[in-house]
Formats: C-alpha cells, sequence, structure tokens
C-alpha cells in the first residue's frame, strides 16, 4: 500500500527535497501523481483503492488528475464513433412542384438526438 510513510521512507523524502532544493515540498503530490500514472496505465479503480488503502473508490477517484490528451483522445473516439454515417433519409422528388418520399426499408432505424433512443422509421 502506498501511504506518505511509505513514501517517506522508501524515498528517504526530507533528505531527498532538502538536496533538490525544496524542502517545504509535501509527500502527498507524488501520491497523487502515482495514482493518476497507475490509472493511466490502465489499471482498474478497485485495484488503484486497494493500493491507496482507501475505503471508498470515490475517494480514490478524487486523486486521479487524468492526462488531457486522454480525455481529448476519448473524446475524438467518441466523436468518430457518433458521427458515423447512419440511415440514409428517403430521397425526395418533386413532382409538379410537391415533394414525394419513397418508400423506406422497415428495417431503418434512426437516433434521435435528444433522447439516443433508436426508434424505428
Amino acid at each position: 500500500m502506498i501511504t506518505t510513510a511509505t513514501l517517506r521512507d522508501a524515498t528517504k523524502w526530507s533528505e531527498l527535497v532538502t538536496r533538490l532544493g525544496h524542502p517545504t515540498l509535501v509527500r502527498h503530490g507524488p501520491r497523487h501523481t502515482a495514482l493518476t500514472w497507475m490509472a493511466d496505465a490502465g489499471i482498474p479503480l478497485d485495484v488503484l483503492q486497494k493500493v491507496a488503502g482507501h475505503q471508498s473508490p470515490d475517494v480514490t477517484s478524487r486523486y486521479l488528475h487524468p492526462d488531457l490528451s486522454a480525455l481529448r483522445a476519448a473524446g475524438e473516439s467518441f466523436s468518430a464513433w457518433w458521427s458515423k454515417p447512419g440511415p440514409k433519409p428517403p430521397q425526395l422528388r418533386v413532382i409538379d412542384g410537391a415533394a414525394e418520399t419513397k418508400q423506406v426499408p422497415s428495417d431503418l432505424h434512426r437516433r434521435d438526438l435528444q433522447t439516443g433512443r433508436a426508434d424505428r422509421i
């Protein structure tokens, strides 16, 4: 389990930060960093919770500060999925100034952009 005490002991914290010229640097920051890096590497939240020694996954999730590039990539992935062409809209042809629609196959679905539900059209 990574605790501030185990981090202190493993790194000889006081000596390390003094030697680096940052004697006021606290151990808790690297704990957030370590847990974030583990999450970015794909370690599941329940495992991170055990590593951190937290009773609740909600507490552990507050330690995670995801890489913005990972968030951006997730958004781009979702955008690519969402923008895939769905069923083609019915084709219209104009007859004497009025639009007439061709029959749309019954197995096509339309996704309602507000509710996300897929309805038969």
